[in-house]
């Protein structure tokens, strides 16, 4: 049974793809004439678009990556930039954990009487935008809703980071 998340899921996957590949194509254009440079971009475009990468930072990679070649990338090369952007400029910098450590350490913390030391500020956010009463009474129901919004706090921030970046 479909649920309408899984439509909107499925349609901003299909803009995400759009988007990328219209960023690699523009970003392709400033690169020399070589024979295999169509097929070369639209292979970069299909891979950046299963991966999970965030346009912010496969603006910046290209940026990068336009300012120190005259021809056309490889997806090698163009993934080696991606990481060296994600570890110099995102999630990665700020410490914070991976989703579901996130959520391992909420429930760990969840029955403490005094308030929890959190290992990241965004942990704390999340469980305060969803509620603690909340994520006790309706725990498996919580977690996808944990994840999803500490997600979206880390790359909002990665997206604040990548946009001072750009400038």
């Amino acid at each position: 049974m479909y649920k309408p998340t899984h439509v909107k899921n499925a349609l901003s996957a299909i803009e995400k793809s759009n988007q990328i590949n219209l960023i690699v194509s523009n970003y392709c254009r400033v690169f020399s004439d070589t024979n295999d440079k169509s097929i070369r971009t639209e292979h970069i475009a299909k891979t950046l678009s299963l991966l999970n990468i965030s346009p912010y930072i496969i603006v910046v990679a290209f940026q990068r990556l336009s300012m120190t070649q005259n021809e056309m990338p490889t997806l090698n090369q163009v993934l080696n930039v991606i990481r060296s952007v994600e570890k110099t400029a995102g999630v990665i910098a700020h410490n914070a954990p991976k989703p579901i450590n996130a959520w391992h350490e909420v429930i760990r913390h969840l029955s403490a009487i005094t308030p929890p030391a959190w290992s990241h500020p965004f942990i704390e956010e999340a469980v305060y935008s969803i509620g603690k009463r909340y994520i006790m009474e309706n725990e498996w129901e919580a977690r996808d809703l944990f994840i999803n919004v500490y997600k979206e706090l880390c790359e909002d921030e990665l997206n604040r980071t990548l946009i001072c970046f750009m400038e």
